[in-house]
């Protein structure tokens, strides 16, 4: 990937700049200096963070059918009972652990809908994008099976695999990816989605 941003200086200046942050500790070098060498790390990490997502689109096709997975998270009361209040849901089996005790699962689960919403944040930083993109609209969901409960407690994580890449033209192109939620010491998978991403490039 070639630096485009004139800006930004040459790789050689790039690589001075780190090499500076290591002697930057110097008894001679003031908090002035500190402090620009600990912006330019974070702006070269934060660069390299975005062009490392960054593929042109006969790249995208390629990756179709690979799978990516996140790391795991776990799912506590709290954020439970937080979505409970964002959504009205108040519903015994996903509030009330004491009556959940002596509900099926034997404990409170989260809503469907939660873990749906966590499918495409999880995996957030391991997705790729087109080359030019601008930004990405959640474009909707071709389908979603909740297929087991995400009980209290249980960690979860994301895996997701590329279906579909189509250039619909004028700058748009739609990516279709299916997500499947894997709770941790489960057989059974938590949900299956298939969510549609429109990328605008212009």
């Amino acid at each position: 990937m070639v630096w485009k941003d004139s800006s930004r200086g040459t790789a050689e200046n790039r690589t001075h700049v780190l090499k500076q942050a290591v002697v930057g500790f110097r008894s001679d070098c003031g908090p002035g200096f500190l402090r620009r060498v600990r912006e330019e790390l974070f702006q070269e990490v934060r660069w390299a963070y975005t062009v490392s997502r960054l593929v042109l689109l006969d790249r995208l096709k390629e990756l179709l059918g690979r799978e990516r997975v996140s790391d795991w998270f776990q799912i506590d009361q709290d954020r439970v009972d937080a979505f409970a209040d964002c959504t009205g849901d108040h519903q015994w089996i996903h509030v009330n652990p004491e009556l959940a005790k002596d509900g099926p699962y034997g404990t409170t689960i989260a809503h469907g809908n939660l873990t749906l919403s966590l499918t495409l944040w999880l995996t957030t930083g391991r997705e790729v994008m087109p080359v030019g993109s601008k930004m990405c609209l959640n474009y909707g969901y071709n389908k979603v099976r909740f297929l087991s409960p995400v009980k209290v407690g249980s960690r979860i994580r994301s895996h997701a695999v590329v279906k579909q890449v189509e250039d619909k033209g004028e700058g748009r192109i739609l990516v279709t990816t299916e997500y499947t939620v894997e709770v941790e010491g489960e057989k059974k998978s938590a949900l299956v989605a298939e969510n549609l991403s429109m990328f605008l490039t212009s």
